[in-house]
């Protein structure tokens, strides 16, 4: 709600996002559910799936920020290369 009241998200990114969390909520309550995919996945036991999720998630989310940011420090550079070369210091 707060990254909506700020603009950081448009209308459609929060209807997103608040429908992936309202997905995730229900289902993590609901035991037949994780227990049927258990089974289905060959778990044991049906929190499993959602806390191999979530680590699997984390992992997802922590390569595409680094992806991210390797993509911004090489646009970076680039920008201060060509700053560099078409405005050089002259010598005194």
């Amino acid at each position: 709600m707060i990254q909506r009241k700020n603009k950081n998200f448009s209308f459609n990114e929060f209807i997103f996002w608040g429908g992936i969390w309202i997905v995730l909520i229900a289902v993590s309550f609901s035991k037949p559910i994780l227990t049927y995919a258990a089974g289905i996945l060959g778990f044991s036991r049906g929190v499993d799936i959602l806390i191999y999720g979530g680590i699997i998630v984390l992992f997802y989310m922590l390569y595409r920020l680094y992806a991210k940011v390797d993509k911004q420090q090489q646009e970076i550079t680039e920008l201060v290369n060509r700053i560099a070369v078409d405005n050089p210091k002259k010598k005194k």
